[in-house]
């Protein structure tokens, strides 16, 4: 923490100087921020004003990083482009001690973000957006313990191993009591997790946990157990979350393809029936050009009679006298310019070529029309079909989702002890969470179902010099059957997201510090890793649960430059039947490099020999199916 004030004679330079610093971080180009930057001074003005004439701090620290990223095939198909990308964020942490007894710590993170134009840290990709506050509570230090009041760092206890550290509005309250070489701490939290009570329809249906803690701290160890009570009146078991899921997928994609679909429909029904209309009249044509053509046929096979039994040179008007049937076709002649039989023979036979092409040509027409007709009710009825398709698959989820009900009641309770220990050149450590509980449908003809899962793991740590050997065993209980009568998934309540200890297997870039690939819940056709998309959510790796070994080793080059090697063993706990529980072997290597007291350079190699579990669970196509290496590497700078 760097001061920045902390003499009396100079409060009001200290104010100005801090909120000169304030505003220069968060001004904007619009007008609302430039209002936001005048609050902030006359909020510091007040604040002066108000406060007693005694000695004030005012500190920051922070971390700005850049890091690198390249997944090779992040589905886990050899037909995958490489993803790599690079992204950045500033992070900016305030401590004003008001009193020695009383502070508030606020933090927001800056340009937290893939590089590209935009500097948005929300959605919407507008520069003046590119703030975005995490954290403000105050600590209040009584006579009876500690009190932090505020949005403030939570879902943390003990080891990484279970932790998922979020921003958490809560109250917690600490008791120090020496003891021994060390010190008892006794902690109390509660914490809103959903409040669904103002200005909505629900009534009393808000989401709250309740912690109890102890945890003794010596000099060379410390351990403690944690309780917790998760009363959650608006929850959705694993089944549901994937059936929402599903269904707002589905949903969404009728409401993408339905418009379209449905002018698609129009304009091929429009077409066929234009073209067909066509075809009728072509056919029609062509029916009277055929007759024609044939009553010419007739008429120069009866000249050319004529022309046998009387000759060439017989009048047309001799030939109506003899054939009264070839009167028509004489006057039809005489009034074309011919005036003899052998002459007729030549016109009507000419005559009937010509209309016999045109009808031909008619015929022709009228099967292309058709041919055109067809092909545009087929593409019209594909379209209907597909829009039916969706509709069905949309009204089928909703119903899926129906049936099973769109939430439920929750009440959860949750003990993890931990231990950690270094005995000489040994380091011991190891935690278990387990969770008990149930869960009551808000669907009345559903039965409830029981809770119950855990997780754990155990390392062991030896320093030789500047080599120090790891090995330990990691357990996250799954449960792939989401419609039996037990939930018995410990990632859909703990996921651990902050343990991450084998960088492919169990990183996930929403953890505390943003290491990672950015493949927990997207990896190998969307079913992620251990760590899933977090706590509640219906990822199918995370869920399936796993077991792991993992040895490995730290060689300390310099006091400033570190490598190792770390592999690991993992299988799947509970994958459906059929589905092979091998999820294959991972190897990292690492580099950590001290470049300055406040630079830092880390990077990562890591490969993932991926077992059959991948192939089968993602539906990935056997002669496609390839193994997946990522590149990761970050610079940072904190202050």
């Amino acid at each position: 923490m760097h001061q920045i004030y902390n003499e009396r004679g100079s409060k009001l330079l200290g104010f100005y100087q801090f909120f000169f610093i304030l505003s220069k971080i968060i001004r904007r180009k619009e007008e609302k921020m430039k209002k936001f930057t005048v609050l902030a001074v006359i909020m510091g003005l007040a604040l002066m004003l108000t406060v007693p004439a005694a000695a004030m701090e005012i500190g920051f620290d922070g971390e700005y990083y850049v890091q690198g990223i390249l997944n090779s095939n992040e589905n886990l198909n050899d037909e995958d482009a490489n993803s790599t990308y690079r992204e950045m964020r500033l992070r900016f942490r305030t401590e004003i001690t008001v009193t020695e007894t009383l502070q508030l710590i606020t933090r927001f993170d800056a340009l937290e973000k893939i590089w590209h134009s935009y500097d948005s840290a929300f959605t919407n990709d507008e520069d003046d957006d590119n703030i975005d506050f995490d954290r403000v509570y105050m600590r209040i230090i009584s006579p009876i313990g500690l009190f932090q009041v505020g949005r403030q760092e939570g879902v943390t206890w003990g080891l990484s191993w279970a932790n998922d550290e979020a921003d958490t509005d809560r109250i917690k309250y600490v008791l120090p009591i020496p003891m021994g070489g060390g010190k008892l701490y006794f902690g109390a939290v509660w914490e809103k997790v959903t409040e669904n009570d103002k200005g909505t329809a629900f009534a009393d249906d808000d989401n709250d946990k309740f912690y109890l803690a102890g945890l003794y701290r010596g000099e060379n160890f410390h351990g403690g157990l944690l309780t917790a009570f998760y009363n959650f009146k608006k929850f959705q078991t694993p089944g549901q979350a994937f059936a929402t899921k599903d269904a707002l997928a589905k949903k969404a994609l009728l409401d993408e393809q339905a418009g379209p679909l449905t002018l698609a429909i129009n304009a091929n029904g429009y077409a066929s029936e234009q073209y067909y209309t066509g075809a009728q009249d072509a056919t029609a044509q062509a029916g009277s050009y055929q007759a024609q053509a044939n009553d010419a046929l007739a008429a120069q096979q009866g000249f050319s009679q004529v022309v046998a039994g009387y000759g060439a040179d017989t009048s047309l008007e001799a030939t109506a006298v003899a054939v009264p049937d070839l009167s028509a076709a004489c006057d039809a002649a005489l009034a074309a310019g011919y005036t003899t039989a052998g002459e007729a023979v030549a016109y009507f036979e000419s005559a009937a070529s010509q209309l016999q092409y045109g009808a031909d040509q008619y015929t022709a027409g009228a099967a292309e029309a058709m041919a055109t007709s067809e092909a545009y009710y087929a593409a019209g009825m594909a379209a209907s079909e597909e829009l039916a398709l969706l509709t069905g698959d949309a009204q089928d989820a909703g119903a899926a989702l129906a049936a099973m009900g769109t939430t439920c009641k929750a009440k959860v309770y949750l003990m993890a002890p931990y231990f950690y220990g270094k005995f000489g050149p040994v380091t011991l450590q190891g935690e278990m969470d387990y969770v008990f509980g149930e869960v009551d449908f808000d669907l009345p003809t559903l039965e409830n179902k029981d809770v119950e899962a855990f997780s754990y793991f155990a390392q062991a740590d030896l320093e030789l010099g500047p080599v120090t050997f790891q090995a330990g065993y990691a357990y996250m209980m799954g449960d792939s059957n989401y419609t039996d009568d037990k939930i018995e998934s410990m990632g859909y309540v703990s996921p651990g997201a902050d343990w991450g200890k084998m960088f492919i297997l169990s990183t996930s870039s929403d953890s505390a510090d943003g290491w990672g690939h950015g493949m927990q819940a997207s990896m190998a056709n969307g079913i992620g890793n251990h760590a899933g998309d977090g706590f509640a959510t219906p990822s199918v790796t995370m869920l399936d649960g796993y077991s792991m070994f993992y040895a490995g080793l730290d060689f300390a080059v310099t006091d400033r430059i570190n490598i190792g090697v770390l592999g690991a063993m993992s299988m799947a706990d509970d994958p459906p039947a059929g589905v092979d529980d091998d999820q294959g072997y991972e190897v990292d290597l690492t580099l950590d490099w001290q470049l300055m007291d406040n630079l830092r350079y880390e990077a990562v190699a890591a490969y993932l020999g991926a077992g059959d579990y991948w192939m089968e669970r993602g539906g990935i196509p056997e002669d496609d199916f390839e193994d997946i290496y990522c590149l990761f590497h970050r610079l940072s700078l904190t202050f």
